[in-house]
């Protein structure tokens, strides 16, 4: 086992030298982030994990994600909750992260995607899949929605191989990236090139993506995590939760579709669906802690975390068949969105995404540094006003304090020091 340990992080080692990062390592980084809370089992949802779970050995949480995922698929437009004018759809873009085998990814979307079948007949002419640029996304929506009235224009993006999809994002001239940006927030979709000019528009568009950590590490570039591309997918670690050398065995689900069946029933035509006086005071508790500042990858992958969890609590909504969004589908969806944020700290360990931000915490941890040293750790080739600037943000994001350490003659120069050190 410490072997398997060992060489696991080996692997996530080499791939963060692939994409170009440098890893602070610590010893505090856990073997597994803590599980999801039980607040996010709520409602049909959390009802449905707690009768597969026993008879698969996929996560529970990558279950409960694929369910709420694909349930928004289900919701259409038929309602949406506001946020500084901007209609949020209950579209979500799920990415679960786990080992090639060992994670039962597809095992979890493969039990969601028969419930669905059965709430919806056909809903897997909806899945779209093997998808590589955004012409080709565009192209298929237009395709699929040629015999379908305007008003439902639902689907779900299904990439088993989302690595690939990464490696072909890099291609100059590749759409995929702004196209799925713009589909996450339900804008018009196009693409005005000469010979085929592509256009679809109000459709609500859901994601759920596979990917390895190590294909996530070394694939995910610093372009798709300033662009906002990489933020707006719900990143949940996942692995295999027991082991049935006989299979899973089927459940009886009949309970689950006609609880479905209801909430879409309950969805038609309601519009606007605004949290109730206990939800509004509940949100405004939380709300300062969901749009803090977040630093280094963790900023880069949680910077919409307002916004997944307002589409989670209308999901989970939804699917109760509410008339309102009440603080226990606020605490369910901030629980899972609690977990994606933990999921995010295990992958990416000491990342920051910020090289030089890195080689700098790196040598502190040998001890204080003055701005001398500095200049030597980067071979004299940057001036004191950089150094200044990048120290006074390390000491802003509490990485660093200012502190004096012995320079010649035993004088004390200014210094700084690592936090905790």
């Amino acid at each position: 086992m410490a072997h398997d340990q060992d060489a696991a992080k080996t692997i996530l080692r080499e791939a963060n030298k692939i994409a170009g990062w440098q890893v602070v390592e610590s010893a505090q980084t856990p073997e597994w982030p803590e599980p999801m809370a039980p607040e996010a089992f709520i409602g049909v949802a959390g009802d449905f994990v707690r009768l597969v779970e026993p008879h698969t050995e996929a996560d529970p949480a990558a279950l409960l994600g694929n369910f709420l995922v694909a349930s928004g698929v289900l919701f259409g437009r038929e309602a949406w909750a506001l946020a500084d004018e901007r209609r949020h759809f209950p579209n979500e873009f799920l990415l679960a992260v786990g080992q090639t085998v060992s994670g039962r990814k597809g095992t979890a979307s493969a039990r969601v995607m028969s419930v669905m079948e059965r709430v919806e007949e056909g809903f897997g002419r909806r899945v779209l899949t093997g998808l590589s640029s955004g012409e080709g996304l565009i192209k298929a929506l237009v395709e699929e929605n040629a015999l379908q009235l305007p008003k439902d224009r639902r689907y779900l993006v299904l990439l088993p191989e989302f690595a690939s999809l990464l490696s072909v994002m890099r291609r100059e001239g590749n759409t995929m990236s702004p196209i799925l940006r713009q589909a996450w927030y339900g804008d018009r979709l196009r693409v005005l090139t000469r010979k085929e000019p592509l256009d679809v528009d109000a459709v609500n568009l859901s994601v759920i993506a596979h990917v390895t950590p190590e294909e996530l590490l070394s694939g995910l570039t610093a372009t798709d995590k300033a662009n906002g591309f990489a933020n707006r997918f719900l990143v949940l670690l996942v692995r295999r939760s027991r082991r049935l050398p006989e299979g899973g065995s089927e459940v009886n689900l009949n309970e689950t579709v006609t609880r479905l069946h209801a909430a879409i029933k309950a969805a038609k035509g309601r519009g606007r669906i605004m949290r109730d006086p206990a939800g509004r005071t509940f949100w405004a508790k939380e709300y300062s802690q969901l749009t803090r500042d977040r630093d280094g990858m963790r900023g880069a992958l949680c910077g919409r975390a307002e916004a997944h969890v307002l589409r989670l609590s209308l999901l989970y909504a939804l699917l109760d068949s509410a008339d309102a969004i009440r603080p226990e589908h606020l605490q369910a969806a901030i629980a899972v969105w609690e977990y994606c944020e933990r999921s995010v700290d295990h992958i990416f360990g000491g990342v920051t995404g910020d090289p030089d931000r890195d080689r700098i915490l790196r040598a502190l941890t040998a001890g204080p540094m003055t701005a001398s040293d500095i200049f030597d750790l980067f071979s004299r080739n940057r001036n004191g006003e950089w150094i200044q600037a990048k120290m006074t943000m390390l000491a802003r994001s509490g990485k660093v304090f200012a502190t004096t350490k012995d320079g010649d003659r035993k004088k004390a120069v200014p210094a700084w020091a690592l936090v905790g050190k």
